[in-house]
Formats: structure tokens, sequence, C-alpha cells
């Protein structure tokens, strides 16, 4: 065989290998076609926490809209910086979304190089979480006398993982309030709630969906809700600001690609993920895990300012903490 035929059968043969890798006809690059091929969506932690379920519900209902394959990759650690490290690493054809939870949070905490702008682009959050402080019945019965003990005695709060928003949210609460807190971060929230019902902490940080049975059953008590006004599902719990203290940051959730994704392309993406949002399978998802208190979708421009503030405020929280 001649050294051409061979060169046209190895292209031949490349171009068939690529034909069959993505499934049938290889991408046109078209951001009108998106998506053409797999999505990976990498997680910054474990399965089965929030962020992880929120992923596999967005990727399970976009599987179904558009018939690609999306990937789940859980990559733990560092509160979630080891997976933005990671998709700062890949691709910027916009095949690989960041489930975040965490940017704003560790770019401000860390300063971290070029801003959170500068690592990941926003395409749109998804979920703004209330957080509540919750206690044991017998323990605390009210706010105000959980505010007369924290004058007495140094208060143990506990949440998830150090540095995140938690963290955020209790230094904030410290702050504001000027108690007399400490913060005790814990791996998960199975480890969080046997610690308050063990009496290892005087109060959880958490939010509703951690643990509804025993909240409705009276195992656990929610003394504050971190919101502006009172609402209807938890008549009766009083507000952050209605006590004078101006803390309503959530728990948020939203995806992110590279920075130089390009536009259009994250464009259709931002299009694709509020279709899923606005759908009833989410509407009742969120139902389900009671994240439908107050609303958590931002487009691309809202979140982008959104992540802005975020990693303000942690900057200046976590620099007072120290």
């Amino acid at each position: 065989m001649s050294s051409r035929n061979s060169l046209l059968l190895a292209s031949g043969l490349a171009a068939a290998f690529l034909v069959s890798s993505c499934g049938g006809e290889p991408p046109s690059g078209d951001p009108e076609d998106y998506p053409e091929q797999d999505i990976e969506i990498i997680v910054g932690f474990g399965p089965g926490g929030g962020t992880d379920v929120f992923a596999r519900q967005i990727a399970r209902q976009i599987e179904e809209k558009t018939g690609v394959n999306i990937q789940i990759n859980n990559m733990d650690g560092a509160g979630g910086a080891n997976a933005i490290q990671a998709a700062q690493g890949r691709s910027t054809d916009g095949y690989t979304w960041l489930a975040d939870a965490s940017l704003g949070i560790i770019a401000g905490r860390d300063e971290m190089d070029g801003g959170p702008l500068g690592a990941l682009q926003p395409v749109a959050q998804f979920e703004d979480e209330i957080f509540q402080l919750f206690t044991l019945p017998e323990n605390f019965e009210s706010w105000d006398e959980f505010v007369d003990a924290s004058e007495e005695e140094t208060m143990r709060i506990g949440g998830t993982g150090a540095g995140g928003a938690a963290d955020l949210v209790v230094h904030e609460l410290i702050l504001e309030s000027g108690l007399d807190w400490e913060y005790i971060p814990f791996d998960g929230t199975g480890e969080l709630y046997t610690a308050l019902q063990s009496d290892n902490i005087d109060a959880a940080l958490g939010t509703y969906g951690h643990r509804p049975d025993e909240i409705e059953a009276g195992v656990f008590h929610s003394l504050l809700i971190m919101h502006d006004e009172e609402l209807d599902e938890f008549e009766g719990i009083p507000t952050s600001v209605g006590e004078g203290i101006d803390v309503t940051t959530g728990n948020t959730r939203g995806i992110m690609v590279h920075p130089d994704v390009d536009d259009e392309i994250a464009a259709e993406i931002e299009e694709l993920l509020y279709e899923v949002h606005e759908s009833q399978e989410y509407q009742d998802h969120l139902a389900s895990l009671y994240i439908d208190s107050r609303s958590g979708w931002l487009d691309s421009e809202d979140y982008r300012e959104f992540t802005l503030e975020y990693a303000e405020l942690s900057h200046e929280v976590f620099s007072e903490a120290r």
C-alpha cells in the first residue's frame, strides 16, 4: 500500500473513531445544537449531601430532556476547593459543569487570585436554602432563653464543615449579635445532630430538610430562622432580622462553567437550566426537601453579582473572625 493510501486510511479510521466515540455525528460546535455530547458535573462534596442531591436531580431531568448522558463526579475535600480546581483544569467546551456551593466563600476566605469570576463563570443559581438554629426543646424553649444563656457562658454551635456556609453564617451571627459563641465543625449532618442529641453542642445551624421528621416530632426545636420576615410554614419562629440581627445568608447551590466557555454556549446552558428549574418536577423536588420557602433562581448576570458580593462578605467575616 502506498504511503498516500496509508495516510488516507489512517485519517478515515480516526474520523470513524471520533464519530463512534460521540455516539453519532461529531459535535458541530454550533451553540444552537448544544448539548451534543456527554456532560460531566463535578460536585465538591460527597454522595448524599445537599449539593450531590441537587446535581443528580438536574442531571436526571436534563438526560430525559436532551438524551445526552451526564456523569456525576464527586470530588469532596477542602470544602469544595478540590472540585473548583478540577473544573478550572477541564476543557473550555462547556461540557464540564461545577455544582457550586462554595466558590464565593472560598474566594473571599482565601483571597483567590483573580477573584471568583477569574476562576469560574456563574451560569445559574438554583437554590437558596434557609438556615435555622436548632436545639433540644428540653434545653432551651425560646430564642430569648438562648440569648440569656449566651450572656452567661460560651455557647457551642455546630455546623457542617470548616470554612463553609455554616461556618460563615455562625460567625456572621456572632459579629452581628455580639453573643459569645464557638463554632464546632462536623463532617456531615449525621454527626452534627448526633452531637446535638448527646449534648456535645448547645445548638446546630442547619436546615429544615436535614431532619424534617425529628423536627416535626419535637426532637429538635428551631430557635431562630435566618430570614427577613416570618414564614407561614415556620409560624412562631422568630427571624434573625426581626431580632435585630441582619443575617439572612443561605445555603446556595448553582451551576458554573470554565470562565473561557463561549458566551453563546453559556447562554444555551443557562436556557436549559432555566427550563429545568421552572419545571413542575423540579419544583416538586424543592418542596419535598423543604427548600421552596425562598426563591433561589438567579440568572447568569445576577449570579455573577451575587458571587462577588458573597466573596466580599466571606472576606469580611472570616478576616474579623481570625
